[in-house]
Parts: C-alpha cells; structure tokens; sequence
C-alpha cells in the first residue's frame, strides 16, 4: 500500500516546489519600472470636455468638435453614442496633441537629468501614460506590432540584460537600469503637476496619479494594479523586490506539471517577451478582435488592424461585461457566457524566473505652494 502511494504521488505530483530564500545582492536586480497615469486626461487648453458637451446640448457644436468629442469618449465615460465618421490617425493625433504634460522634475541616483531622458510616453487602457525603465518597443514587441505614433514607447536598447539570467556583464552601462545602491539618495525621485482646470469629468472623480511598479519586460496594467499618488501630498515608497528562480532540473518536466514556463516555451504573437500580464493582454486583444473586429487603443495589434472607437463601444463593453477568466485544472480560459459559446485559449501560466516589487508607502502634506507661472514646455517629447 505504502509503494503504491507512493508510485501515484510521484504520477500525480513529480515536481515538489520549496521555497529556499536566499539573499541576492542589489546590483543583480533591476530597478523596477515605473508608469505614472494622470486621471486628468486632457489638456483644458487644447480640447475643453465641458465647454464641447454644452456646445451639442446646445445644438450648436462643429463637425471637428464633435469628432475630437467622439475620440474622447474612448477613454472618458461621457455617455455619448452618436456615429461619427473617424479615422484611426486622427484618434491617435488627438491623443497625443490633447495630453496633458505632467512632469516637472526627475531626479536618479542623485542625479538630475530632463524628464524626456527618464520617461516615454505609453499608451494604456487609461489613456497617454509616462514609464520610466520599461524596455524598448523595439525589446518588448515583435516586428509585426503596428505604432501609429512614432515616437512613443521609445527607451534605451536593451543591454548587458537577459530576462531570465539578469545583468550579463558587471559594467553599470546597461538597461533596463540596476539599483546600485539602496537608499533614498539613490532612488527615483519625481515632482509632478496637474493644472486645476485640467482636472474634468474624465478623472472619474479621483485626483491625482495612478501609479504601477512593475517588471521592465511588462506591459503595465494600470487600471488594475496601481497606486494612488494625491495631489498636494509626498509620497513615498519603500521597493521590496523578491525574486523567483527554478532549478534548471525542472525543465524536463511538463510547463503544467511544474506550473510555469521557461522563456523559449511559450512564444507569444506579439510580445518578444513571455510574462502573465503580457500573455493575458495579447489574449484580450485577441478576443476583442474576434468579438467585435477591432482591438482597444492601447493593445498590440497587426498593421491594418482596425481600432475600436465611439461606434464599437457597446461591443467593447459586451465584451467585458460578458467575459470572466476561469483557472481550471487545465488552462487558463476566456469563456462567453452569451451566444458567443466559443472561448480564446489564453494558457497565461508564470514565469519561472520572475521579478515581484512589494511597495511600502507613506505620505504626508506639501506645504511649499508653487508660482503659477511655473510651466512645462508642451512639446519636448515632439522636438
């Protein structure tokens, strides 16, 4: 009896998992990467959300407003259905004009440097965001990923880095940045601002930033995984960084027997780079795709590939209303609980090296008023 339990342990369960926590030196781990998201969405002295939605209530409103209001309404919930004809270069162009510029000052590793050399814009499910230490487009996608705007998500070349292996050289010229020393004096420090009046119905009454810490190699989830950063107040954030490592002994095993996978075992479609979070968006996209024939601004899509604006939210909601991730003993599932009986097979398992930051925050009041005449220069990241 005892042989036999024996026997179905090691056919049932042949991987054993213990944790056996080790210390890592801090050069060996890479700064985390940081996106910072404004809920305020525009910029009040480019597109007025307000002044537009009197203007229609009043019937009095020009074809160019009515379609910057249609653009709008795909990130901010206004309530509007009406058709109008878009153009994805145009949503795009909106975007990118109608931002608002929220960084004032970027400070790391004790030095100073302009906040266009630390921060790219992005582009999420909460509109344009800013990341510092996230890869290059060119590092995290493939060569298929269609960018309508050039000159976003653009970083350092990935270098003397490996996703699995870490930092392959000691040198400290290399990306995505090491932590060389802990400490506030050497960590990333960052003033920002937001105009009162930039402040709208669009930032769903909240104030302030969202904010992730995440993985350079990730594709942030903001809307999800975030932090809430006030206005008015100083935040701070102590990084606890743990690291995930497999014994290379694993791999003879199956990716569902030991519950994670290797980076050469699960290529995505448009990420070069294999994370939970990657597999789960380029699934999303995917399904979207299928649903209702077009993908969300922010997703990785195909050249050609059309965008889901104004005429194609109810079926964006649909979607998300009428779609739930299941974890069975299988895979990992997309189901419809609608007609749409059919289901995308995401099988978005971990990594087996991974890389999580755990966040200690404290804040208190900024009692330093700045001068309103203080701006940012709104076009430094189109020079």
């Amino acid at each position: 009896m005892m042989v036999y339990q024996i026997f179905d342990r090691y056919i049932n369960y042949p991987v054993l998992i213990t944790f056996s926590m080790k210390e890592t030196r801090l050069q060996k781990i890479s700064f985390p990467a940081v996106t910072i998201c404004p809920r305020a969405k525009f910029s009040l002295s480019r597109f007025n959300v307000s002044a537009v939605l009197d203007k229609v209530y009043e019937d009095n409103v020009t074809f160019q407003e009515m379609e910057e209001l249609s653009y709008a309404t795909t990130i901010c919930p206004l309530g509007l259905w009406q058709s109008v004809n878009s153009t994805k270069e145009g949503f795009y162009r909106f975007l990118n004009e109608s931002r608002p510029y929220i960084l004032k000052y970027c400070q790391y590793l004790e030095q100073e440097q302009e906040c266009r050399d630390y921060f790219t814009p992005i582009l999420t499910e909460e509109g344009v965001c800013y990341s510092f230490n996230i890869l290059d487009k060119g590092d995290m996608f493939r060569d298929n990923v269609e960018f309508v705007l050039p000159n976003y998500h653009c970083a350092t070349p990935m270098k003397n880095w490996d996703v699995e292996k870490g930092y392959t050289a000691f040198e400290t010229d290399a990306y995505p940045r090491r932590a060389l020393r802990e400490g506030q004096k050497n960590a990333l420090s960052i003033m920002l601002k937001t105009k009162k009046e930039d402040m709208g119905m669009c930032s769903n009454f909240e104030t302030g930033y969202r904010i992730n810490v995440h993985f350079p190699s990730v594709y942030p989830d903001v809307t999800e995984n975030y932090f809430t950063v006030p206005l008015g107040q100083r935040v701070i954030g102590v990084i606890i960084p743990e690291m995930i490592k497999t014994s290379e002994g694993v791999k003879q095993f199956h990716p569902k027997t030991r519950d994670c996978y290797f980076q050469s075992e699960r290529p995505l479609q448009f990420f070069k780079v294999y994370s939970q979070t990657n597999c789960l968006m380029e699934c999303k996209a995917n399904y979207t795709l299928w649903l209702c024939e077009c993908v969300r601004f922010h997703m990785p899509k195909a050249e050609g590939t059309p965008i889901c604006l104004m005429e194609e939210q109810f079926c964006m909601k649909y979607a998300e209303d009428n779609t739930f991730f299941a974890v069975n003993d299988d895979d990992s599932l997309i189901e419809a609980e609608s007609k749409y009986s059919n289901y995308t097979q995401c099988d978005f398992l971990p990594t087996c090296t991974d890389i999580n930051y755990k966040l200690e925050l404290s804040q208190n009041p900024i009692t330093y008023t700045f001068p309103d005449d203080i701006v940012i220069d709104g076009d430094w990241w189109n020079q």
